[in-house]
C-alpha cells in the first residue's frame, strides 16, 4: 500500500497507475478469490478508463480464473457517485465459498476532467470531442453553475451532489478562477466518494473474509493517452460482519488546503495527509435548551423496548473498537473519524433510527439540528419511517463536518449510548 500512497497527488498515465494498483494487489497476501467494482461517470469519454480497468486490472489478474469473462461490477451515472447501498451488492456477487483464503474486492472510484493542450500550455475542464471543445466534467461544472432546467423539474444527480459538497465546499471551488478550478472540483469530489465508500464498508461488514482495496481518482482526458490523478487510497478488511481498518491516505476535501501545480506535462496536487484541514461549516443558530432537550430524549428513549438491542450493541461495540485501534495515531485518527461516523450513523439508521437521531443530536447536533426535530423525537416514541427521512437530512450535515468536529461527535456518541 506505500507504492499506492506515495502515488497520491502524481498524476501517471492511466495503464501504468493501472499496473501498479494490480501490483499491489497480487502482494496482498492469503488471497484467494477475486472482485472488481468501478464507479465512472456515464460520460462516453470515460470508456477509456472502462476498458483500461478490465483488461489491466481485472482480466490480469482473472487470467488464471475458468468462467465468465464477466469480472466489473460497473456503476456509471452522471458525475461518477458511488451509489448508496452498492457495497452490499458487489459483496454479494463477488461472494465465494473458499476452502481458505480471503476475497479480495477491488473498487476504483473516477472521477474525471479534460485538458486542452495548446502548445506547452494546458487548460483544464474542457475536452476535444468530435472536432470542438466541450465541457469536462459537464456534471461537475453544472454543479458550480446551476442549470435553469434544474429549477424546472427534479434533478436527483444534481441534488445528490450540491447536499454532498455542501455550500462551504462549493463556495470556495466557485473562488477559484483559473482553469485548475474543475482539477479541484474533480479532485475533492473522488475524494469525498471514497470516504463513502469506507462508511458503506463500516455500515455493511462482510460476513466472509473479505479484503478491500479501495482507490479514488481524477481520470483526465484528452487528445492522446489519458491519465490518471489519485487522490485516495485505502485497506480495508471484513469478515463475520466485522470491518477494520488496515491503512488509508488521501487528499484533503477543503479546496483551499490544496496546492494545484499545472506548470509541467502532469497535474501535481500537494495537501495530501491523513488528517483534515479545517472547513468552517454553516450551522443554524445554536438553542440555548436543545441540550436539555436532547438528554430528555435520550432518557425517554433509554426507557424503550429496543427491537433490535442485540444488533445495536454489536454495532456500537465494533465503532468503539475501530475509535480505540487508532486513537493513539493522531493522523489516522483524524483520517478515519468522519467515515466511521457516518458508517455509525448509517447502521444505527438501519437498526434504531430513533436512537440515532436523539443521539447524534446529543453529541454535537445542538449547533446543527433545530430542537423541534428532538421534540419530534420524545412526542412520537417508536421508529417510523419519518425518523429515517430525518437520518437522511442528518447523512448530509455528517459530510461537511471537519474532522475534528467529527472526532468530538463520535466520542460523545458513543460515551452516551450505553
Amino acid at each position: 500500500m506505500k507504492d499506492l500512497h506515495a502515488m497520491i497527488g502524481k498524476e501517471k498515465p492511466l495503464d501504468q497507475f493501472h499496473l501498479s494498483l494490480r501490483r499491489v494487489a497480487g502482494q496482498i497476501p492469503g488471497i484467494s478469490a477475486h472482485g472488481f467494482c468501478l464507479v465512472s461517470c456515464s460520460d462516453e469519454r470515460e470508456g477509456v478508463i472502462r476498458s483500461g480497468f478490465d483488461r489491466d486490472v481485472a482480466t490480469a489478474l482473472m487470467s488464471d480464473a475458468i468462467g465468465s469473462e464477466d469480472h466489473v461490477f460497473s456503476i456509471s451515472n452522471l458525475g461518477s457517485r458511488l451509489e448508496p447501498g452498492a457495497f452490499p451488492l458487489v459483496d454479494e456477487h463477488f461472494m465465494r465459498k473458499t476452502a481458505r483464503g480471503s476475497k479480495l474486492l477491488i473498487v476504483e472510484i473516477a472521477s474525471h476532467v479534460g485538458r486542452i493542450r495548446d502548445g506547452d500550455t494546458h487548460g483544464y475542464g474542457q475536452v476535444e470531442r468530435f472536432g470542438r471543445q466541450s465541457l469536462c466534467c459537464g456534471a461537475l461544472t453544472a454543479l458550480l453553475d446551476a442549470p435553469v432546467t434544474a429549477e424546472t423539474v427534479p434533478h436527483p444527480w444534481f441534488e445528490h451532489l450540491n447536499a454532498f459538497f455542501g455550500p462551504v465546499r462549493l463556495a470556495a471551488l466557485r473562488e477559484i478562477n483559473d482553469s485548475t478550478r474543475m482539477i479541484a472540483v474533480a479532485a475533492v469530489h473522488a475524494t469525498l466518494q471514497a470516504e463513502s465508500a469506507v462508511s458503506e464498508v463500516f455500515q455493511h461488514p462482510s460476513e466472509t473474509p473479505t479484503d478491500i482495496l479501495l482507490v479514488g481518482g481524477v481520470s483526465v482526458d484528452q487528445q492522446g493517452a489519458d491519465g490518471f490523478l489519485p487522490v485516495a487510497s485505502y485497506h480495508l478488511r471484513a469478515d463475520a460482519g466485522v470491518a477494520e481498518i488496515v491503512s488509508g491516505y488521501s487528499l484533503r476535501t477543503t479546496p483551499e488546503s490544496l496546492k494545484i501545480d499545472v506548470s509541467g506535462a502532469r497535474i501535481g496536487v500537494e495537501g495530501g495527509a491523513t488528517m483534515e484541514g479545517r472547513l468552517k461549516v454553516q450551522r443554524r443558530p445554536s438553542d440555548a435548551k436543545a441540550e436539555p432537550v436532547a438528554k430528555a430524549a435520550l432518557t425517554t428513549l433509554s426507557d424503550l423496548v429496543l427491537d433490535h438491542k442485540e444488533e445495536l450493541e454489536t454495532r456500537l461495540e465494533q465503532a468503539r473498537s475501530h475509535v480505540e485501534s487508532i486513537r493513539h495515531d493522531a493522523a489516522t485518527w483524524r483520517s478515519f473519524a468522519r467515515p466511521i461516523l457516518r458508517g455509525l450513523f448509517r447502521g444505527l439508521g438501519d437498526v434504531q433510527p430513533e436512537l440515532g437521531v436523539a443521539a447524534m443530536l446529543y453529541g454535537g447536533g445542538e449547533n446543527l439540528f433545530a430542537s423541534h426535530k428532538l421534540r419530534q423525537i420524545i412526542d412520537h416514541g417508536p421508529s417510523t419511517s419519518a425518523w429515517r427521512r430525518v437520518l437522511q437530512e442528518i447523512e448530509a450535515e455528517l459530510q461537511q463536518l471537519n474532522h475534528e468536529d467529527a472526532q468530538r461527535v463520535l466520542e460523545c456518541l458513543l460515551s452516551k449510548i450505553a
